[in-house]
């Protein structure tokens, strides 16, 4: 490991976590536990939701503090970094010889990578928001998938992200620093746009899709029961093949949009629901069963200080184990307190990422394949 980065390590909370306690992380744990704690967390949905979100929209849009009936116990960090783990069927896209199926391929990944954000409730769907200077790894079990996350920024909060999939040739790197804004008279939205840039490479082709995210989007969260969707635009663009798309959202996760080539002709449609199926033109571009390859992390017990499952294990257990919001809430508090107090202590400049030219990018040398950095699943 990198010396400096070793350093920082003693700027965060220290506690020994025992190894069998990594149960927690187990796929059919955590399904079980998410039913127990929206049951749990309907006891406690009230108006202190609405206070809390207007509170975060005056302090300059910042989402941090929320109850915490509706955090998903898992950081934002982890969220990014499943949100684009690989498609279970994978056909190489750096192989494919047509721009326009290339296109069409990288339009599908991020139609997936967009699909994993729709809640049927809000209760449990706001991951934490991550401490500064907190790090994510993860992994494809095949290891052709390599994820590095940091968060370069807490007020306001950023997150930078970097990912590597050897079989499809592409790297995926973004910034994302969410905002929320009113959304008619009942709703909240996360705007993942404004103060966010994501990109998609195929370095052998020196390609490169400029992604931007649609709305996140809390409705009824005054009257009736409040949900998650999709809303607004999004749109997909690659100056080098000049192919493009705009892709409008509509309510219950419907969308609509047009592929344009350089010219600006149009020479394809989707159409769909996100929640189902969108179609390409007569084809299917994703279903309801397309599925995710899951990521893998290291053991909790193994992992630094600064790391994302180490630093929120005592809130995600007291979740988890025991729907105990309390004992979660004095835990998340401390932890908070603790970086307050740090703030005063450093000036902190991020470990694995740098602004260029006005956006983050990942710090590496000049090559294009550089993760699994410095041995760290071997450490």
């Amino acid at each position: 490991m990198d010396s400096n980065k070793e350093k920082d390590d003693r700027y965060y909370l220290k506690y020994k976590v025992d190894e069998k306690e990594n149960n927690i992380y187990d796929k059919e744990y955590i399904e079980k536990s998410k039913k127990e704690l929206i049951e749990t967390s309907k006891g406690h949905y009230s108006s202190s939701l609405i206070i809390s979100l207007l509170k975060c929209y005056l302090l300059k849009g910042s989402v941090g503090n929320v109850p915490g009936f509706i955090l998903d116990p898992k950081s934002m960090l982890e969220v990014l970094s499943e949100g684009i783990s690989p498609e279970k069927t994978r056909i190489g896209i750096k192989d494919i010889k047509d721009p326009y199926e290339r296109f069409k391929a990288i339009l599908k990944k991020v139609c997936l990578i967009f699909r994993k954000l729709p809640r049927e409730t809000i209760l449990c769907a706001k991951p934490y928001n991550p401490i500064l200077g907190e790090v994510c790894y993860a992994k494809s079990k095949d290891e052709t998938v390599h994820t590095h996350a940091e968060q370069i920024s807490h007020h306001p909060p950023c997150s930078a992200i970097y990912s590597e999939d050897q079989h499809n040739g592409t790297i995926f790197s973004a910034y994302i620093g969410p905002r929320l804004k009113f959304h008619g008279i009942n709703g909240i939205a996360m705007d993942a746009t404004t103060h966010s840039h994501t990109e998609i490479q195929i370095p052998s082709l020196k390609e490169t899709y400029c992604v931007k995210w649609p709305d996140f989007i809390a409705k009824s969260i005054i009257v009736g029961s409040a949900y998650v969707e999709i809303g607004g635009k999004a749109s997909i663009e690659c100056p080098q093949t000049g192919y493009s798309i705009l892709i409008q959202f509509k309510a219950g996760n419907k969308c609509s949009g047009t592929i344009k080539n350089r010219e600006k002709k149009k020479i394809g449609k989707i159409e769909g629901n996100f929640m189902t199926t969108i179609m390409l033109d007569n084809d299917i571009l994703i279903d309801n069963q397309e599925e995710m390859k899951e990521m893998i992390y290291k053991g909790v017990h193994e992992q630094r200080n600064n790391e994302t499952r180490k630093v929120w294990h005592r809130v995600t257990k007291a979740m988890r184990e025991n729907c105990d919001f309390e004992k979660a809430g004095l835990f998340k508090s401390e932890l908070e307190q603790h970086m307050r107090d740090l703030k005063q202590q450093r000036d902190y400049t991020p470990a694995y990422f740098e602004q260029k030219e006005k956006h983050w990018v990942y710090k590496k040398k000049e090559k294009d394949w550089v993760l699994p950095e410095n041995g760290y699943w071997n450490a």
